[in-house]
C-alpha cells in the first residue's frame, strides 16, 4: 500500500468515526431538551434549597408585621369596648386586653425589624416613632378612662388616635412591602442563575457539536484532496 492509499484508508476510517460521532449526537440532540430542561430544574432546586433560609427569615419577618398590625386593631377594639362600658369588671377586663395587645405590636415588630436593611431603616425609625405616639394617646385614654364621667370625651375623640394608629399602619405596610420585594427579588436572582448555568451547558454541547462537525469537514476536504491528486 503506497502512501497515498493508507492516507486514504486513515482519511476514511476518521471520517467513518466523526460521522458516527455526529450522527450519534444528532441522534441524541432529540433528548437534549429535556435534559437541559431537567438540568435546570434541578438546578434551581439546588439554588432554592440555599437561599431557603434567608427567605424563611423573610417570611418571618412578614408574618410578625402582619401580627402586629392585627394585634394593633385589637388594641384598637379592646379601647372601644373600655369607653363604652357600662361596668368597672368589663372596663377593666376591656383595658387590660388593650395593653396587652399594646405591648405585642411593639414586641412582633421589634423581632421583625431583625430582618430589616438599610433601605427600610428610615421608615423603621418613622413606624417606632409613630408607635411612641399612638401607644402614649391610647394610654392616656385608657387610664383617664377610669372615670366614667371622662369617657364621653374619650370616645370623642376617638377619631385622634385612631388617625395616629392608621399613620403607624400605613409604615408598617410599607415595611411589608419592602420585606416581599426582596423576596421576590431573591427568587428572580435564583432563577436568572440557574438559567445562566443551563445556558453555559448549552453553549459547550454546541461548541462539541460544532468541533465535531469541522472535523467532518476537514476530513471531507483532506479525501477530496486525496482522490483528487
Amino acid at each position: 500500500m503506497n502512501l497515498k492509499q493508507s492516507l486514504l484508508f486513515l482519511t476514511s476510517s476518521s471520517l467513518l468515526v466523526t460521522a458516527g460521532v455526529l450522527t450519534y449526537a444528532s441522534v441524541s440532540i432529540s433528548d437534549l431538551g429535556s435534559f437541559l430542561q431537567e438540568f435546570h430544574d434541578e438546578e434551581l432546586v439546588v439554588l432554592a434549597a440555599e437561599r431557603m433560609p434567608e427567605l424563611n427569615r423573610l417570611n418571618a419577618s412578614i408574618h410578625g408585621l402582619l401580627n402586629a398590625d392585627r394585634d394593633g386593631y385589637q388594641a384598637v377594639l379592646a379601647e372601644g369596648s373600655a369607653l363604652l362600658s357600662t361596668d368597672s369588671a368589663t372596663y377593666a377586663a376591656a383595658v387590660a386586653s388593650a395593653r396587652e395587645n399594646l405591648v405585642q405590636v411593639h414586641e412582633r415588630l421589634t423581632l421583625a425589624s431583625a430582618e430589616f436593611d438599610n433601605s427600610v431603616l428610615s421608615t423603621w425609625k418613622k413606624t417606632e416613632s409613630l408607635y411612641g405616639e399612638w401607644s402614649a394617646l391610647l394610654e392616656d385614654s385608657l387610664s383617664s378612662g377610669v372615670a366614667p364621667d371622662a369617657r364621653p370625651a374619650l370616645i370623642a375623640s376617638a377619631p385622634e388616635r385612631l388617625a395616629a394608629f392608621e399613620a403607624m399602619t400605613d409604615q408598617i405596610d410599607r415595611l411589608q412591602a419592602a420585606q416581599e420585594a426582596r423576596i421576590a427579588r431573591a427568587m428572580a436572582a435564583t432563577s436568572e442563575h440557574a438559567h445562566q448555568t443551563t445556558a453555559a451547558v448549552v453553549k459547550s454541547v454546541d461548541h462539541a457539536e460544532a468541533a465535531v462537525t469541522g472535523m467532518l469537514t476537514v476530513g471531507v476536504i483532506t479525501m477530496i484532496a486525496l482522490l483528487v491528486f
